[in-house]
């Protein structure tokens, strides 16, 4: 899961970046997908899988035009999957995708 994760957000980073286009991005995501499904690569899950599902989500939401890490998005992942209402970070890019998934910041 957390490889997983690490590569689409990858992908969307290129986007943030203007190294890649969007269809170059979701080329490339189509064919891991593919490659998922073939047996090529096998998903191990892992405790915790909607949290993974959700910082999938917020991947894909979020990173192309704000530019958040892999783990920065876990943790904001974490908090939304918990309930939490506040998210306390020194992170800038990390607090700019809490606040834009409505967690009240400090």
């Amino acid at each position: 899961d957390l490889a997983e994760i690490e590569l689409m957000n990858a992908f969307q980073l290129r986007l943030f970046r203007k190294e890649s286009t969007a269809s170059q991005v979701r080329s490339a995501q189509l064919l891991f997908l593919s490659d998922l499904e073939q047996g090529v690569f096998q998903r191990t899950p892992m405790a915790g899988g909607a949290i993974f599902e959700r910082a999938l989500q917020l991947s894909r939401k979020w990173t192309s035009s704000i530019g958040t890490r892999s783990l920065d998005i876990l943790h904001v992942a974490i908090a939304l999957e918990h309930g939490a209402e506040a998210f306390y970070t020194f992170d800038r890019l990390q607090a700019k995708l809490a606040e834009r998934e409505a967690l009240k910041v400090s």
